[in-house]
């Protein structure tokens, strides 16, 4: 081909005809190849960098000359290259084409600088390049307005602070977004230094940086600093600085770039803390995604479960579960979580060395800011310890409880106990007060009875005090009237006053109200404290109780009782500790005046639960002044109390021809002296008495006969009072028959249970003579009392020959030393004897061969005692013997024991019979 070529080239028949040129020789013919290829190479060149020059500058005074200037040289250049072809092919008219063009843009480029020259002509070389040079200046500042403006525009409305601050840290332009950033206006900010409204460290850092930018080391950089506002708090700034020089080099100024990232620093701030706080927590915290995949845990968590930080993320939160967790913690857990709710429980979990730990658990859902839950924070917290505390202390409670208990229940026993002799004590004392007899005698007996009364007292107290402490004591509010409480108080004090010569007076001002609902019997016991302690330190002079109402409306009452003395009086000192336990004021005081230092202690502690205060004034010498207010309620309707008899037993009518003498009570009783003291004092008041020692018998003489009332005890062998009266109650025939509760013992819980089973009264041991014929008084009603006579059953009729006495089997002088010589009064308590003897004797028997030891223990202890007051002093030890067997459970002795208890005791049985023929 290209052979082909140069044999084309060099075929001279094909060159122009000779005469065209001189001479065409190769060489020749190659230098005009070559000459007119470079000359249209710069043709091309030197007009495109033109055109391009001009294309781009568009502000050139004479861009439309180099434009013209460009397409010349270019036709030109083109020429040239046609000539080339020339050479080979004459083509004639694209020759004649080329030169047109070129002939035409020769001309408009003459044309265009023929015009210039008046220019040239008019204006010398400076005008003219001023001319120029204002012509570019206009067209240089309509550019640099718009330049301007756009700018403007863009710092105006950016959303950074954009400042331009000298190289001597005077601010120079700020935009808007500074000014707010920073709180100053712009005409205050551009008199001001960087320095101004930076912190001293942050400057201190931004000023080491534009050293190094000053002294070229760096050219920009970034640093995070605080400002002061200038409202004085503190805001942070990211900060961009960029120093700007000349084209020569020369500096100029910095731009700062200022972006307000306070919120971001607090937000990160308070993460930073909050991830150290979380880190450096005591308590157990984990995170995990919804599939309980463990997603972090802090150190605490790590220590409590032993595994390493490894070990767990990643894992399912299941692997710190044991099996003692019951299933139904984990649904409840699971529901309240698949609801996106927190959940709070207890946990037994693992650790990795397996050790069991009982976790208080709170799984709280997380969401993130668009409010979608995503993640659970899981907190801990160890209360193993805490539950064996727990766990010990509820153990510990309960060992308290049942010593409290076991506490409460001796001292109701021992109050039963003690107040059994006591009521025998008292009631054939005042008894024998009705009797003729010496002076001195009578003196004794008296003094038997107070210190008798003071002993129930000091019982009394003990046994609340102990209630309190278990705190078993409640307030029972019912309907009473103030004015018989009164006169009770006045009764119950009056001869122990005039034995002292003491005035004593009881008042209830004229508005106050009688008729109130509250606990009378604790009001009562207050006050029984107060005035007894008055009486006790008063060795001249006066007592006496006030009841006033201080506020009263139609539905409650505020009353003010009051006990005032003439007494020793209490110094200010001694006041302070009046209320402690077992306290008195010194130990002389106790030496001469007595007492156990309860009463002042209970009576606060009783008032305090009926919602009362002590106020005492008193000085030493003067008297003293104890006073109380209790609120109580009023009754809807006013109820008519008939009045308590207050008469001593001296006074209470024996006439046989009295009207209660076709009055016929049962009186339930199983203590042969309680029974002989009822007896006698309702025969007194000229009643009837049937007697019986547990409840059976009671439900076979009403089966029998017809009473008017009935005297129950609560506690008795057999059936107990509280069966009893259950059994009558069932009874329609016995709705209306009045049951009265005579019993020893005296808790409120006792007093409510005879109330519920059906009891209409209760009476405390020991027997007060008085309060109990007038409240049998209260519960008969006209109907009964005035009822047709009954003719009473003839008295059992006694052999006047004595049985003589066997030694110790049957000793009945032991019995008449007791219950006096009368044959018929014998004959009566050794009746009653046999036969509640013989049902225990059997029940003894019974139980020993069951190897039931507390029902043996029991009903031995019922009968020794009943034993060794009738004077069958062998069956007593005995019976005392086989107690003892029982309590320490050996069955072996017991066995002994039994067969001798037989023997002996039919041998009594044989004397009791011949007794009561």
């Amino acid at each position: 081909m290209f052979e082909y070529i140069q044999q084309y080239l060099s075929n001279s028949t094909e060159w122009m005809p000779e005469g065209y040129s001189i001479e065409w020789t190769p060489s020749l013919f190659w230098t005009h190849v070559f000459t007119d290829l470079l000359t249209a190479a710069a043709y091309y060149t030197i007009p495109l960098s033109l055109l391009y020059i001009a294309w781009h500058r568009k502000d050139l005074p004479f861009r439309k000359i180099y434009l013209m200037l460009g397409a010349f040289i270019i036709a030109c250049g083109t020429s040239h290259l046609i000539s080339i072809v020339l050479l080979w092919k004459p083509i004639y008219w694209l020759d004649a084409l080329i030169h047109t063009i070129t002939a035409l843009l020769s001309l408009g480029t003459a044309f265009f600088v023929i015009r210039l020259i008046p220019l040239l002509k008019q204006s010398s070389l400076p005008t003219m390049e001023k001319t120029i040079y204002e012509a570019l200046l206009m067209k240089g500042d309509i550019d640099l307005s718009s330049m301007k403006a756009r700018f403007n525009n863009t710092t105006q409305l950016a959303p950074v602070g954009i400042v331009n601050v000298s190289t001597n840290s005077d601010i120079l332009e700020v935009n808007p977004k500074f000014c707010n950033f920073i709180g100053y206006s712009h005409d205050e900010i551009l008199n001001m230094n960087l320095e101004d409204i930076s912190c001293e460290d942050c400057y201190s850092q931004y000023a080491s940086k534009i050293s190094q930018c000053l002294s070229g080391e760096i050219s920009e950089f970034e640093e995070k600093c605080q400002y002061r506002h200038k409202k004085g708090h503190v805001i942070w700034g990211a900060l961009h600085v960029k120093l700007i020089r000349h084209k020569d080099r020369r500096l100029d100024y910095f731009i700062l770039i200022v972006e307000d990232i306070s919120i971001q620093k607090n937000l990160q701030d308070n993460l930073t803390i909050q991830s150290m706080a979380v880190n450096q927590s005591p308590s157990p915290v984990m995170i995990t995604n919804l599939n309980r995949e463990i997603k972090y845990v802090n150190p605490a968590f790590l220590r409590h479960t032993g595994y390493s930080f490894s070990e767990v993320i990643g894992q399912n939160s299941q692997m710190f579960f044991s099996e003692k967790t019951p299933p139904e913690i984990y649904s409840e857990m699971w529901s309240a979580l698949l609801e996106f709710k927190p959940w709070k429980g207890e946990l037994i979990n693992k650790s990795k060395q397996g050790k069991e730990t009982v976790d208080l658990t709170e799984v709280i859902p997380i969401a993130t800011a668009d409010g979608i839950i995503d993640h659970y924070l899981v907190l801990k917290e160890d209360i193993t310890a805490r539950k064996e505390t727990e766990l010990a202390l509820i153990t510990a409670t309960k060992a308290a409880e049942s010593l409290f208990e076991s506490k409460s229940l001796f001292m109701a026993n021992m109050s039963h106990e003690i107040r059994t002799p006591i009521s025998v004590i008292m009631g054939f004392t005042e008894l024998a007060l009705i009797k003729d007899m010496p002076d001195n005698i009578r003196d004794y007996l008296c003094k038997i009875k107070t210190a008798s009364m003071g002993l129930r007292n000091i019982l009394n107290d003990i046994l609340d005090f102990s209630k309190l402490e278990a705190d078993k004591i409640t307030i029972v509010p019912e309907l009473f009237d103030l004015s018989l409480l009164k006169d009770e108080l006045y009764s119950f004090f009056k001869s122990s006053a005039d034995k002292k010569g003491l005035l004593f007076t009881t008042d209830i001002a004229a508005d106050t109200p009688l008729q109130l609902i509250g606990d009378e019997q604790r009001i009562k016991q207050i006050l029984i404290n107060l005035i007894s302690n008055a009486i006790k330190f008063t060795e001249f002079g006066y007592v006496k109780l006030n009841i006033s109402a201080l506020s009263k409306d139609a539905k409650q009452a505020k009353l003010l009782f009051s006990v005032q003395d003439s007494g020793i009086g209490i110094t200010e000192e001694d006041q302070t500790h009046l209320f402690q336990v077992f306290n008195q004021i010194d130990n002389s005081i106790t030496r001469r005046y007595g007492g156990t230092g309860l009463g002042l202690s209970l009576s606060k502690n009783l008032l305090h639960l009926m919602g009362g205060e002590f106020k005492v004034s008193s000085e030493l010498g003067e008297g003293s002044f104890f006073s109380f207010e209790i609120v109580m309620d009023l009754p809807t309707e006013t109820i008519a109390y008939p009045t308590k008899q207050a008469e001593s037993l001296a006074d209470i009518n024996s006439d046989p021809d009295s009207e209660h003498t076709n009055i016929r009570i049962l009186v339930v009783e199983d203590n042969l002296f309680n029974q002989q003291i009822i007896e006698e004092i309702l025969a007194l008041a000229g009643f009837s008495v049937e007697l019986a020692d547990n409840g059976k018998v009671a439900l076979d003489l009403l089966e029998q006969h017809e009473f008017d009332a009935i005297i129950m005890d609560a506690h008795m062998p057999i059936m107990d009072g509280f069966e009893a009266t259950t059994r009558i109650r069932s009874q329609t025939r016995f709705d209306k028959m009045p049951i009265i509760a005579l019993t020893a013992g005296v808790s409120q819980d006792e007093r409510i249970r005879c109330l519920e089973v059906g009891m209409d009264d209760f009476l405390n041991k020991p027997i007060n003579g008085r309060l109990l014929i007038s409240t049998l008084k209260q519960h008969l009603n006209s109907e009964i009392q005035n009822k047709p006579q009954l003719n009473k059953p003839e008295p059992a009729t006694v052999a006047t020959t004595e049985i003589s006495n066997n030694e110790n089997r049957l000793n009945v002088d032991i019995l008449k030393k007791e219950i006096g010589d009368d044959p018929a009064k014998v004959a009566k308590f050794l009746n009653f004897f046999q036969k509640s003897s013989q049902e225990i004797s059997v029940e003894i028997i019974a139980a020993s061969r069951a190897q039931q030891l507390d029902a043996v223990f029991a009903a031995a202890h019922k009968l020794k005692s009943a034993a060794r007051t009738v004077g069958a002093i062998d069956l007593g030890d005995l019976c005392s013997a086989i107690e003892n067997a029982a309590k320490a459970g050996n069955q072996t002795a017991l066995n002994t024991l039994l067969q001798s208890f037989e023997e002996e005791w039919n041998e009594v049985n044989k004397l009791l019979q011949a007794w009561t023929k």
